[in-house]
């Protein structure tokens, strides 16, 4: 019975947090030339590529962007797990490979993108 009603306020608190978060969730992301742009429901925030020390997947299809000593930023790519690994893929390609950012904002940048989305 103890298991339970600890798993009960577990779950109560998660909850809890998640409902009031409205404004906070990220709604979007932008990939650019100098960094990439979270866009949650009000404001934005900026990570210049510099900055980025790692990339992870995270549980729930959350792409998690570490940046040296802030807290990292997460990113929920949507339900299915193949969308989490496509932008997780994106994130560490350019943050990688400081020359290929300049297709950023390009079509072979849409071309690359699509590409993966076809084959996964």
């Amino acid at each position: 019975m103890c298991a339970i009603m600890g798993g009960y306020a577990l779950l109560q608190n998660r909850l809890d947090a998640k409902n009031s978060s409205f404004g906070r969730l990220p709604v979007g992301l932008t990939l650019g030339r100098s960094g990439i742009t979270r866009h949650p429901v009000a404001g934005a925030t900026f990570v210049r590529w510099e900055h980025i020390t790692a990339v992870e997947v995270a549980p729930h299809a959350r792409v998690r962007i570490c940046r040296g000593d802030a807290e990292p930023l997460e990113f929920t790519a949507g339900m299915f797990d193949e969308h989490a690994g496509l932008i997780y893929n994106a994130i560490r390609l350019y943050a990688e490979q400081p020359p290929l950012r300049a297709e950023l904002s390009t079509a072979e940048a849409q071309r690359r993108f699509e590409s993966w989305h076809r084959s996964s």
